[in-house]
């Protein structure tokens, strides 16, 4: 059985735990990205119902 070198043990470790690290971050971006998402779709929703209002009452105004 050939047992590995030890710098290398070490170093492998620590490229997993900076990888580890960067996935982390990763993550966190993507849920603030999504959450950032949700929220512009939110205001998206809100402006579209707004518009959709103002348009019924003007046709209400311009009917009678």
């Amino acid at each position: 059985q050939a047992r590995m070198n030890p710098i290398l043990d070490i170093s492998a470790q620590d490229e997993v735990a900076q990888l580890k690290a960067v996935r982390e971050e990763v993550q966190k971006y993507v849920r603030e990205l999504e959450q950032a998402n949700d929220d512009l779709e939110r205001a998206k929703r809100s402006v579209e119902k707004k518009r959709s209002e103002k348009r019924r009452v003007g046709k209400e105004c311009r009917s009678r």
